[in-house]
């Protein structure tokens, strides 16, 4: 890690009431719930304090991380990129979530609300002390500092008629403040990509069986109206206003019959076609490639430019080129066990979804007792990828990961064998056949007792390098794993002979020394999922999490762009 970033973090460390997270799935925290979209970090203030000197920090003109944070609500119309957002994405903890009845006035009662409270849990507060006005608001999925610096709105009615006063952060500090300007969907707040804290709204005197019956009212015609079977982004586009008329993107949308159309696992909704769901691990790509297609059929139709509503963060570093290591059903041996499920059409299909330029299909050695690829199925294999990239139009592999058999650095593939591939991995199984009874002693057994003497790591170590200088491999997967080596030697091997050693998405044996040497000698790594089933294609987050831990150089992993 650099000095100046640990230094940063140190300095982060130390602040009271925040929380650091290293590299977070984001799809945890989008209503979209979008593939493929990490950080490097993720804060969590919990009062105003703590996120003030957080902000200073990160804000700092003496370190390399000058700009590259963001917070975010409850990320209902926020969409980051496929890849590594590599920076610090800021999420509002506990204090930010508190509600307050500040004072009353004949009928109407003013509210402290915090900005990180959803606008469910603000309707059940607000129900539960026979407090009305914002029923409308009910299943908005939403917080209140996003409702207000987005203007939210439903049923003719929209958060800012309820806005008192705001608290904003300005210059290091919250002020209160009820300068402030809305639009319809847009507010100063939002122009000025401004934080807020808090809100102090206005609302009526009512009783909670009124307010019950009017939620559930606005929620019923939401649920007729509105997809909630799926994760959404909330409404996609804004009304069109010309001079007095208003257009609404979801009729035109609706006339030029595109519901139900799908890229990758983005659909526009059937119930409203102003939305787009997340009907099958779609990632941000899926909808951004969505979107630009609608917009490109309403200009060229109706000669309309619409505008989105979803903010997209484009500050992503890298993402995945492809998954070279995946396996199939044909990875389940002569017995047809479960070890591996899915076809090779489903990994494909997943690969594409998840924004993969290729996949790499690597089923077990020919020699793997258990699991081993039967040879008289790679004619249907062969088959069956191309099929696949015809209907899927994603770039598929076949490869396979062959067995050390030996001490001499054997594997369990002839010439003639391995020309049938695109590629060769090579491992080491404790299933595998060994070459012979004496290597089965002499090489396998030590591994499967797990010595690590001198000499069994030697010898391990003569194996591998041997054999990639004796075979055209293009990784060594998991390598450590129930295999000690000398990584210094079998490094300095991968770089003479071009081969890359994998970062595994299932299993990590590298040592704190080993990462060193990796590092020190520029070798060059992979990082694979070694999905067994078509949902773990592509799935990168202990791999990236690692790289990130040991801050391994991005420019040495291959399929990282």
């Amino acid at each position: 890690m650099e000095i100046l970033e640990k230094e940063l973090l140190k300095r982060l460390l130390k602040i009271s009431n925040c929380d650091i997270f290293v590299f977070e799935n984001l799809k945890n925290y989008i209503s979209f719930r979008p593939e493929n979209s990490f950080c490097k970090y993720l804060l969590k203030c919990h009062n105003e304090k703590s996120l003030i000197k957080s902000l200073k920090i990160l804000q700092a003109k003496s370190h390399p991380f000058k700009a590259k944070h963001i917070v975010i609500g409850n990320g209902s119309n926020i969409l980051f990129k496929d890849n590594l957002y590599d920076g610090f994405v800021i999420k509002l903890g506990k204090q930010f979530k508190n509600i307050k009845i500040l004072k009353s006035e004949k009928d109407c009662v003013y509210l402290s609300v915090g900005a990180a409270v959803n606008l469910f849990a603000l309707n059940h507060y607000l129900k539960e002390h026979g407090l009305g006005g914002l029923e409308w608001s009910f299943g908005i999925p939403g917080s209140m500092g996003g409702a207000v610096i987005m203007n939210a709105g439903a049923f003719n009615n929209q958060i800012s008629n309820f806005v008192e006063r705001v608290k904003v952060l300005k210059k290091n500090r919250f002020i209160w403040t009820n300068d402030f300007k809305f639009e319809y969907r847009n507010s100063n707040f939002k122009q000025n990509k401004e934080i807020i804290s808090e809100v102090i709204i206005k609302v009526k005197k009512s009783n909670k069986k009124d307010i019950e019956k009017l939620q559930q009212e606005f929620l019923d015609k939401r649920f007729a109206t509105q997809p909630h079977e799926y994760p959404s982004a909330g409404s996609v586009f804004k009304r069109i206003i010309n001079r007095n008329e208003t257009i609404f993107p979801a009729k035109l949308i609706d006339n030029l019959g595109l519901k139900n159309v799908k890229i990758g696992g983005a659909k526009i909704s059937e119930k409203h076609a102003g939305f787009i769901v997340n009907s099958d691990n779609a990632t941000a790509q899926n909808f951004i490639d969505l979107t630009k297609f609608i917009k490109d059929k309403v200009k060229a139709e109706y000669n309309l430019d619409l505008t989105q509503e979803v903010e997209i963060i484009e500050w992503g570093k890298m993402y995945l080129i492809g998954d070279y290591h995946t396996h199939t059903i044909y990875s389940s041996g002569k017995h047809s066990s479960n070890h591996a499920k899915g076809t090779i059409y489903e990994n494909a299909l997943i690969a594409k979804q998840k924004g993969l330029s290729e996949i790499g299909i690597t089923e077990h050695g020919l020699c793997h007792k258990l699991y081993g690829l039967q040879k008289k199925n790679i004619v249907k294999i062969r088959k069956e990828i191309e099929q696949a990239q015809r209907k899927l139009g994603i770039k598929i592999l076949l490869g396979i990961e062959a067995n050390l058999i030996s001490s001499n650095g054997d594997i369990d593939m002839t010439e003639e064998e391995i020309s049938l591939f695109d590629y060769i991995v090579v491992g080491f199984h404790s299933f595998a056949k060994a070459k012979s009874v004496c290597e089965y002693f002499k090489f396998f057994l030590p591994n499967l007792l797990g010595l690590k003497r001198k000499k069994d790591i030697e010898r391990n170590t003569k194996s591998l390098t041997m054999a990639m200088r004796k075979y055209p491999i293009k990784f060594i997967s998991h390598p450590g794993v129930n295999m000690p080596l000398d990584f210094n030697e079998v490094c300095r091997v991968a770089n003479e002979t071009n081969t890359m050693l994998e970062i595994n998405g299932k299993r990590i044996a590298y040592k704190n020394n080993d990462v060193k040497i990796l590092k020190k000698l520029n070798v060059k790594l992979i990082i694979n999922s070694d999905a067994h089933k078509p949902s773990n294609v592509g799935e990168i987050k202990k791999p990236l999490n690692f790289i990130l831990k040991n801050n391994i150089p991005l420019n040495l992993i291959n399929n990282l762009k």
